[in-house]
Parts: C-alpha cells; sequence; structure tokens
C-alpha cells in the first residue's frame, strides 16, 4: 500500500492523505481469493490439487478478459503453498516434453550445419569453372562455423538433468 498526500493546491488548504494500491482491480476482490483458499482447505489431502485448479479456473473464466491475467495470479497466490506448487506444476511442460522439444532444436541445427556444409561444398566446386564472389563463400563459411559451434554447445553443454 502507498499513501500519498495530495496537493493542497488542487484540493485547498487543507492536507490530508489518501489511499493507493498497486494491486491490479481482480486482486481487491478478497472473497474470490478467500473462497479459492477456502475450498481448498475443505478439500481431501488428495484432492486439493484438482480443486484448486478447478476453483482457479472457475474464477479465472468469471473475470473480464481484461483482468484474466491478474486473476490467474491472484488465484495462485491465494493458494496454500502445496496446491500452488502442483497447480504450477501443471502448468510447465514435464521434462519428456521438454527433451522432444531440444531433440527438435538440434535436429533442426544439424539439418541446417548439413544443408549449409553442402552449399560452401558446391561453391568451391561451382569456383573451378565459374566466377565466384569470395564474399559469398565467406558467409556460407561463417555459417557453417557458427551453426556448428551452436550444435557444439546444445550437445556438449546441457545444463539439466533429468530423467524421462
Amino acid at each position: 500500500m502507498i499513501y500519498q498526500r495530495e496537493d493542497p493546491a488542487v484540493n485547498g488548504s487543507r492536507s490530508r492523505l489518501r489511499h493507493r494500491t498497486n494491486k491490479p482491480r481482480f486482486a481487491r476482490q478478497p472473497s474470490a481469493s478467500a473462497a479459492v483458499a477456502n475450498a481448498v482447505d475443505a478439500a481431501p489431502p488428495e484432492n486439493k490439487g484438482d480443486v484448486a485448479s478447478a476453483a482457479a479456473a472457475a474464477a479465472v473464466n468469471a473475470a473480464p478478459a481484461k483482468d484474466m491475467a491478474d486473476a490467474a495470479t491472484a488465484m495462485i497466490q491465494a493458494l496454500p503453498r502445496s496446491a500452488r506448487q502442483q497447480t504450477i506444476g501443471r502448468l510447465v511442460p514435464d521434462q519428456h516434453a521438454t527433451n522432444k522439444i531440444w531433440m527438435w532444436i538440434v535436429i533442426t541445427f544439424a539439418i541446417v550445419l548439413g544443408a549449409s556444409i553442402v552449399a560452401l561444398i558446391g561453391a568451391i566446386f561451382v569456383s573451378a569453372w565459374h566466377k565466384v564472389d569470395p564474399a559469398d563463400v565467406q558467409v556460407l563459411l561463417t555459417v557453417v562455423t557458427t551453426v556448428a559451434g551452436i550444435l557444439a554447445g546444445f550437445i556438449g553443454g546441457r545444463a539439466s538433468k533429468g530423467t524421462g
């Protein structure tokens, strides 16, 4: 909460403090977040995650479109710690999905590396019969070395380890 002194020139000679908050409009409605917290607290431990997700989804869907992000944030923050972690854990991709995404990235860079090597070799062979601008060959060489370095960093420097 921020308390701000009103300007006496605007409001007359009296000086007073007025309350101003930086919270989003949805977060000022304690009934919605309190209802979610109460629903989660009342649920059995094995169902707390499902109740939290359903309550949060209902509250977010009830919010106006422009306030949905604020509503989702307020609902997640209102949950107990364990239910919050379960809800956030459902939004994050698991290790298997992350591994698939990285495999597609590495495969794409490998294809680009192969194609750029073929283009570089082709440019060198074509230069035997036709005049080739050396700047074009240097651009291809730069692409080959850059993509090879990125691919080597992907393969050798994988920071996250997990099962899956």
